[in-house]
Parts: structure tokens; C-alpha cells; sequence
């Protein structure tokens, strides 16, 4: 069997000997009259050896700086396919559910026995919010008192309270106000309130079901005429419109002769491109 190669002994011991720079050893033998260490061609072949090093090192990262923005053009192309196949599917899912919707009424409107399941049926979905609502109600339009007077007037520091500036846990309040009322279907910012949906603040803004939300906030809801005239005499927002000026939002609130609810709709999928890894922008 073939011996393995014996180690570089000659290049470590050049390493060790020069590892002074020549500039600094000529110092220091002036200052001590010895005559000054005589460089070596080793030394010059190490530092030559390190640029080479360090070459290659620059030249293969500007190298793979095109690859990388390749990579991520093509899946944010990917991305962008793929999210139009989704609201095709979406699409097509929202047909389906209308023609076995329609399907299961003439069945159900053929018998008594499926005409009072249907009632039922329609009472149960405009509880859990799965279908629209129509009627006569109030709107509620909260401003933050500094939306018009600074661009930054949108922006709520996380864990801090800015005076004049609603926060989610009003708007919840202003909602189950509604709700304790008697309200039949309430909507924020246009997004119709279900059993799971949430009013929350992430970082510095409001979100209902995950859209955000800019001042001004409207919130619509649908009662009968009883509910009109208590929504009007709403406390919460009574107490969220007073203060000294300046310190509170401004509250609206007006009756509505006919407002019109969208029903619940779940948001399909949104496939995103993540950036790679290593590479510059």
C-alpha cells in the first residue's frame, strides 16, 4: 500500500517563522541594532496565496448573486400561478355551493316537513353569519381625532396608548354593545362579525378576521326598530365620546334605513415567495 504524503513541515515552519510581518521585524531589529531578519521568498508566496484566497472568495459571491435572484423570480412566479389556480378553485367552489344550495331548497320546499327544516335552516345560518342579512339598523363611524392632522396619526406604538386614537378593545366594546342591543348581524370596516371572528391589534394596526383597518372605523348593524332606537342611546359610546376635546375619538352614530350584510366568507389560501437565504438584494 502506497504511503500517505508526508505533511508540508517546510510551509508550517515558513508560517511560524514569518509570521511577523518583514515591516514590523525590520522595526524592531533597527531600534535593537541587529541587523534586520532577511525576508523570505516563502512569506511573499503566503501572502500571495491569501489575496488568491480571498479572489475567489469575492468572485464566487458576486457569482451567485444572479442564481439566487433567478431562484427567487421563478418562485415568486411559482407563487403567483399557484394563487390564481386557488381563487379559480375558489371560484368554482362558490358555484358548486350555490347550485346544491338551490338544489336543497326545491327539495326542501316540496313538503311541509322540508319547509319548516328550511326556516329553520335560514334562522341558524343568519345566527352563525353564513348568509346575508338585509333590514334597517344603525352605523357607527369612530374617527381618530388626529387621523387628519399628522400622516403618522394612523400609527399605534405597540404596548403604548395614543390619546384620540381608538383602540380594538372600544371597538369590541362598541360591538357587543350592539349585540347586547339586539342586534342581528353587525359588520366592521365592511367584514361581517361571526362566531369566530376576531377584533385585535397587531403591532400597529386594528384587524378584524385578519383585514386592516384604517380611521375612519365604520360599524354597520341590522335590527328592527327597537334596536335603532337603543343603539342610538348606546352607553359605550357615549363614554368613548366624552373626555376633554381632543383626548377622544369623535362617535357618529345614525340611523340606517336599509343596510344590506354580506355573509361570512372564509379567505382561501395566499401562497407567498420567501426570500433565499445568502444572496443580496
Amino acid at each position: 500500500m502506497p504511503s500517505a504524503p508526508a505533511p508540508p513541515v517546510a510551509l508550517l515552519d515558513a508560517i511560524v517563522r514569518d509570521a511577523l510581518d518583514p515591516s514590523y521585524a525590520e522595526a524592531a531589529a533597527h531600534h535593537s541594532g541587529k541587523p534586520a531578519p532577511r525576508r523570505t521568498a516563502t512569506g511573499a508566496a503566503l501572502i500571495a496565496l491569501v489575496g488568491a484566497l480571498i479572489g475567489l472568495a469575492v468572485f464566487a459571491q458576486h457569482k451567485t448573486v444572479p442564481e439566487v435572484s433567478s431562484a427567487r423570480a421563478a418562485l415568486a412566479g411559482d407563487a403567483s400561478e399557484r394563487n390564481r389556480e386557488i381563487q379559480q378553485l375558489q371560484q368554482a367552489l362558490t358555484a358548486g355551493q350555490r347550485q346544491l344550495a338551490k338544489a336543497q331548497q326545491d327539495q326542501l320546499q316540496s313538503t311541509a316537513a322540508g319547509r319548516e327544516l328550511a326556516r329553520q335552516e335560514a334562522a341558524l345560518s343568519a345566527a352563525i353569519s353564513r348568509s346575508p342579512v338585509s333590514g334597517s339598523g344603525v352605523t357607527l363611524t369612530i374617527t381618530d381625532v388626529l387621523a387628519s392632522a399628522a400622516p403618522e396619526a394612523g400609527s399605534r406604538p405597540q404596548g403604548q396608548g395614543v390619546a384620540g386614537q381608538v383602540t380594538d378593545r372600544e371597538l369590541q366594546a362598541l360591538v357587543n354593545g350592539l349585540w347586547a342591543a339586539g342586534a342581528q348581524a353587525v359588520s366592521v370596516g365592511g367584514v361581517r362579525l361571526g362566531p369566530q371572528t376576531a377584533i385585535r391589534t397587531a403591532g400597529q394596526t386594528i384587524l378584524v378576521d385578519f383585514t386592516p383597518l384604517q380611521s375612519p372605523y365604520v360599524i354597520a348593524a341590522v335590527g328592527g326598530s327597537t334596536f335603532v332606537a337603543a343603539a342610538q342611546r348606546l352607553p359605550v359610546a357615549t363614554a368613548l365620546a366624552s373626555g376633554p376635546a381632543g383626548s377622544h375619538p369623535d362617535v357618529v352614530v345614525r340611523p340606517a334605513g336599509e343596510l344590506h350584510l354580506t355573509a361570512v366568507k372564509v379567505a382561501p389560501p395566499t401562497l407567498q415567495a420567501r426570500p433565499l437565504t445568502g444572496g443580496h438584494s
